[in-house]
């Protein structure tokens, strides 16, 4: 556009500044479209690196560290399960950044050490007992290993979800079922 402007009005100016001004033009529109390049080139070289893997040099798998300034965005706007995916991230390790970074806080855990909590107090009121003992047990036989005369009984407490009793026979008879249901 500039050019076709000095060209069209190139008698204003002497045959020297109508030199100077055209070789300037050319040098500008040269950096303009140098600097375009650099810009364009520079836009394509990817997005920016989120999740990368620090090797430590000791054994064991490397660690995967996730930037924190987006883990911060980001946790306010999805799931951690969403999250998990979207980085290609196992969500334990997603949920174990987020508390490293002070961005989540920790849970309480759903099964604790010491078995079944009443809320501090060690003791267990009668109504709790009859809450526990009112819990359906779950019966579970696994007959994939019967070719090889294996069979393997299991109950699941119906109330807390723990393994209550778990036992390989050789049978599967009822009484070996109730031995294993009365000694659980």
């Amino acid at each position: 556009f500039l050019t076709q402007y000095l060209h069209k009005h190139v008698a204003i100016f002497e045959h020297e500044e109508a030199q100077i001004l055209q070789n300037s033009l050319q040098v500008m529109i040269l950096d303009i479209r140098a600097l375009y390049e650099q810009r364009v080139e520079s836009s394509h070289l990817g997005r920016p690196e989120v999740v990368y893997t620090e090797y430590t040099g000791r054994p064991g798998r490397p660690r995967t560290v996730i930037n924190p300034d987006f883990l911060r965005f980001a946790y306010r706007h999805r799931t951690t399960s969403g999250l998990s995916h979207f980085l290609d991230v196992p969500r334990s390790t997603l949920r174990r950044r987020l508390l490293e970074s002070g961005i989540a806080s920790p849970g309480t855990n759903p099964f604790p050490a010491n078995g079944y909590s009443t809320g501090g107090s060690n003791e267990v009121r009668i109504s709790d007992e009859d809450e526990l003992l009112n819990a359906e047990t779950s019966h579970w036989c696994n007959l994939g290993l019967i070719r090889w005369g294996i069979i393997i009984h299991g109950f699941i407490d119906g109330y807390s979800r723990l393994i209550t009793g778990l036992r390989a026979s050789n049978n599967n008879r009822g009484q070996t079922v109730l031995s294993l249901f009365l000694s659980a």
